[in-house]
């Protein structure tokens, strides 16, 4: 299907100047800088890793992309990433999933601060309540990744962490107000010395004149309001031990639309109410020059309730996990790191079910650095699962830095594992308990040329998933149920350029081909075709702005209907009125865009607002 008319020509003209948001994660500069080889990873290999030696396909979000785009949404940021698909059900507020690479959305894992994130009943991680205040940077790895992970890492992982503070202290605010009756306010302070460091923020979002479901004679408002506070405490001991303790909780209350079959969307004022925290203490030492030890534990807790077209639903999910991992360095090119998590599930649905399950993982990977250019790692994972029995997959990935060329080979190739969640198994008229565990295979290739002068990056990746036994609602059964055989292949294209030294300009281009093997369709809620883009502009020494676009093209729902194509723009301006003080304008859907991700859920049209940072 074609772009409508005008999405079009814009789309023309968005790729002539625009592209994805600044992957590099770089630290603040005028405008951002094409990659910065030297940048580290945490996620990609568990341990800390130069980018260039990753071989999988990798992005970085740090505090300085998040401080230039203005956005409030974590959700927001993920939207411009190639291989992500993000699905709202509606504006801010409402239910929002991401999927990587044509997977399910409970193929994506979330780590918060190394913690599991994703729900126990529903297997997925909703993105709708989770804000940047105190997020230091965010790590997206797509591709297989069960071999260091564990279930739901078939598509990639989102790893998100909290700001550690620096040396000093410093006391920051923001307060934002908007079109549809929206707010926002946050503070936070940060500061360190020898002894340790801390960082606390606190934030509040509400908006009241959001609408959930496409527009009907009897459309009223669907109001969400939005608190947390979140927290990091580092200690350094003696003997190089190093303690951190980080702390988050969520409140968040939100007015949503129904679904009932053969009706559509249906207006109403149901309501849901989020409380979810998380708790995570981890210690590291090295134990000799050689080995390195890291012990952790982490909590979990997430509960939603409210009211679904006169049902009421309490859904009530904790996990609880500990983890143990010994880094050797073998030889100075080679690490062997060895690793055991114990992780204990619990969920329930009020009246419905009650149910627990717990997993004994041991992995190993090794990784091999050999003549500064070429690096392999490998790995493998045992996972035992208290209902579906002993599971292993395996992991390789690889790069080559091509001397003197700018040419960097990368590639990854791993299986991976997810046990069904408690909802698919147990929930009343879905639930199937006699479904079996998805399988999947997949791996990626990618080339990547990075040019100093002009500053120009090129990275184009060709990837293959193949799902067994993928869950899916059969409506033959009204049940969820396996469908046999899946796969979604494509290609992930990105340039960067740095024209001027004020002027950073990219575009990115994602295809994706899926298909359920037993239909012969493609799978739902994939789209064929997502472009992406940025512009990033410094104006003067004191104003800056950001530019970002994202279109869509050939998606279907779970009915079987299309979902119009779309392209959607955003802008933010930024001046800076003093070394305490700066202020902010942005626009989002700037062309007023009628568009949904989900079908008979629309996304606010053009909205706009105003804001002020304070720093001291």
């Amino acid at each position: 299907m074609l772009f409508k008319k005008r999405s079009l020509l814009i789309t023309v003209a968005m790729l002539t100047v625009f592209g994805t948001p600044n992957l590099i994660g770089s630290e603040s500069k005028s405008v951002g800088a094409v990659y910065e080889f030297d940048e580290i990873t945490i996620t990609a290999n568990l341990t800390e890793t130069e980018r260039r030696n990753a071989g999988t396909a990798l992005t970085i979000i740090t505090a300085a992309e998040i401080e230039k785009r203005n956005v409030r949404d974590v959700s927001d940021l993920l939207r411009t990433v190639p291989g992500i698909q993000v699905t709202a059900n509606g504006g801010r507020g409402q239910t929002s999933n991401v999927s990587i690479r044509g997977g399910n959305t409970s193929h994506t894992l979330v780590l918060i601060d190394g913690v599991r994130a994703n729900s126990n009943t529903v297997g997925s991680y909703d993105f709708s309540g989770i804000q940047v205040d105190n997020i230091e940077r965010i790590e997206i790895l797509r591709g297989p990744q069960s071999s260091l992970y564990g279930s739901e890492a078939i598509g990639g992982v989102i790893s998100i962490f909290t700001s550690k503070g620096a040396e000093g202290f410093k006391v920051r605010g923001v307060v934002e107000a908007g079109t549809d009756q929206s707010a926002h306010v946050s503070v936070s302070t940060a500061g360190g010395g020898e002894i340790g460091d801390f960082s606390i923020s606190l934030g509040h979002d509400e908006a009241d004149q959001i609408f959930a479901a496409r527009e009907t004679d009897n459309h009223e408002t669907d109001p969400f309001r939005n608190s947390s506070v979140s927290g990091r405490f580092g200690l350094n001991l003696p003997h190089e031990l190093r303690l951190d303790v980080t702390g988050r909780y969520l409140n968040g209350e939100s007015e949503f639309d129904g679904f009932m079959f053969g009706v559509g969307a249906v207006d109403g004022e149901n309501t849901r109410n989020i409380e979810e925290y998380q708790l995570t203490a981890k210690a590291e030492m090295p134990l000799t020059d050689r080995i390195k030890q890291t012990a952790g534990i982490g909590y979990h807790d997430n509960s939603v309730d409210g009211v679904d077209t006169g049902f009421k639903f309490e859904f009530l999910v904790d996990t609880l996990e500990f983890w143990s991992q010994s880094d050797i360095v073998i030889t100075d090119s080679a690490l062997l790191s060895l690793g055991y998590k114990r992780r204990d599930e619990n969920g329930e649905n009020k009246n419905t079910f009650s149910d627990g399950t717990n997993t004994d993982a041991f992995y190993g990977q090794l990784q091999i650095q050999a003549y500064d250019s070429v690096s392999v790692a490998v790995g493998i994972r045992n996972d035992n699962h208290s209902e579906f029995g002993g599971e292993t997959t395996y992991r390789a990935s690889g790069a080559w830095q091509i001397e003197d060329t700018g040419l960097r080979l990368h590639g990854s190739w791993g299986t991976g594992f997810r046990a069904p969640s408690f909802n698919e198994l147990f929930f009343p008229g879905f639930g199937n308990p006699n479904l079996d565990a998805e399988e999947s295979t997949g791996y990626d290739i990618g080339i990547e040329w990075t040019s100093s002068i002009p500053g120009v990056s090129i990275d184009i990746t060709y990837f293959n998933n193949k799902f067994d036994d993928l869950i899916s609602f059969d409506s033959s059964i009204s049940l969820a149920n396996n469908i046999s055989e899946a796969s979604a292949e494509g290609v992930e294209a990105r340039i960067e350029a740095q024209i001027t030294k004020s002027m950073l300009l990219g575009a990115s281009y994602t295809f994706t081909d899926s298909e359920n093997k037993d239909t012969g369709k493609m799978l739902p809620r994939r789209a064929q075709h997502r472009v992406t883009g940025f512009l990033d502009l410094s104006i003067t020494d004191r104003l800056s702005a950001y530019i970002s676009v994202e279109a869509s093209d050939n998606t279907i729902d779970t009915d079987r209907t299309q979902i119009d194509d779309f392209i959607n723009v955003n802008a933010s301006a930024e001046y800076v009125v003093n070394e305490s003080i700066k202020t902010y304008v942005k626009i989002q859907n700037i062309f007023d865009e009628d568009y949904e991700e989900v079908n008979l859920f629309e996304i606010p049209g053009f909205t706009a607002f105003i804001g002020v940072k304070i720093g001291l």
